[in-house]
């Protein structure tokens, strides 16, 4: 939810962006005390908006002060990879067409 001040801020500037780091509520999970860490990407417009939330670390602490566990981003890189083969698989489909018909061509001469 938005603090009344960003709320106004956002009322001031029709259209804008912010990218902030957030740290969430410390935890205890399997007996340790972990404080996890988001990133929240926030867009907004006249009329609307649209805000993104995904974890990037937890924070905990260890014997020589604290230490951070980056969360790998699995749906992204996953989303990435398809992406670029089926970039990949489109541009060798529409070159194969395009050789296919440099050898028609070549064949009606």
């Amino acid at each position: 939810m938005m603090a009344s001040e960003e709320r106004q801020s956002a009322m001031e500037r029709p259209f804008g962006a912010r990218l902030e780091r957030l740290l969430g509520e410390p935890t205890r999970a399997a007996g340790t005390l972990v404080t996890p860490i988001a990133r929240r990407l926030a867009i907004w417009w006249p009329g609307g908006g649209w805000v993104a939330l995904w974890p990037v670390a937890v924070e905990y602490p260890t014997s020589a002060g604290s230490r951070r566990a980056r969360i790998a981003p699995v749906q992204t890189i996953a989303l990435v990879a398809l992406s670029l083969m089926s970039l990949v698989a489109l541009v060798a489909f529409k070159a194969q067409r395009w050789m296919d018909a440099q050898a028609e061509r070549r064949a009606d001469r």
